[in-house]
């Protein structure tokens, strides 16, 4: 039986978590929905809660129909409330949908954010409870706080300089350990027959004639290095 206002080929789905759902009462105790809103805010309050408003008000004129059937089918008027409740479980959940009113974007199965915004961690610290608002940037899956740019994957802060696309600095060039200073060059021997010899990075000696130089143990007679 297809109620006025609802669609019996409407499909159920789980509720988001950022909505919480309360039973009342329309006609002699009947349950209707009331919604509390969350954490979506803005525009997407108002459309949430006007698709909510649409089922319920939707559910009154289904109530009305089965208590106007009273007097003709009596047996038949709690087989009505039945499909009304269905019905209006369907609405609702219809609203709850990815891309509908009350979930504009869908993280995973109990959680929206709203309207142009990125679902991220649930702890993110710049996000809300998980969702990084359209005015901030989201950089390599963490949202950025509020001024901050994407330098590569990194959120750069406000009056930083992102260097080579990646690079985030706070002083707009590279910062680099200077390069070691370059190792004394080899002295000049005052007797052109000896020879130089380099025994550590920064030293040297002069190898008289008949002897060679064997590196760190400096100089020893030909043929010697090796023993």
């Amino acid at each position: 039986m297809n109620m006025p206002g609802f669609t019996a080929g409407a499909s159920l789905y789980q509720t988001s978590g950022r909505y919480r759902v309360s039973n009342g009462g329309l006609f002699k105790g009947a349950p209707t929905q009331h919604v509390v809103l969350a954490d979506i805010i803005g525009a997407d309050d108002v459309a949430c809660s006007n698709c909510y408003g649409k089922c319920a008000d939707n559910l009154g004129i289904c109530y009305g129909i089965a208590v106007a059937a009273v007097p003709i089918c009596l047996p038949c008027t709690g087989a009505a409330f039945a499909e009304c409740n269905t019905q209006s479980y369907a609405c609702t959940a219809f609203c709850n949908l990815p891309g509908q009113s009350c979930c504009p974007e869908f993280c995973y199965p109990g959680k929206c954010c709203g309207r142009g915004e990125t679902c991220v961690d649930d702890n993110d610290p710049n996000s809300r409870y998980g969702c990084c608002p359209s005015n901030q940037n989201v950089c390599g899956g963490s949202c950025c706080a509020k001024g901050d740019t994407c330098c590569g994957d990194e959120c750069c802060p406000a009056g930083h300089f992102c260097l080579d696309g990646k690079t985030c600095s706070q002083y707009g060039i590279f910062v680099t350990t200077p390069p070691p200073p370059p190792p004394p060059p080899p002295p000049i021997c005052l007797n052109p027959d000896y020879e130089p010899c380099q025994v550590s990075p920064d030293h040297w000696v002069c190898c008289p004639p008949g002897q060679e130089c064997c590196g760190p143990r400096g100089c020893r007679p030909k043929g010697f290095c090796v023993s």
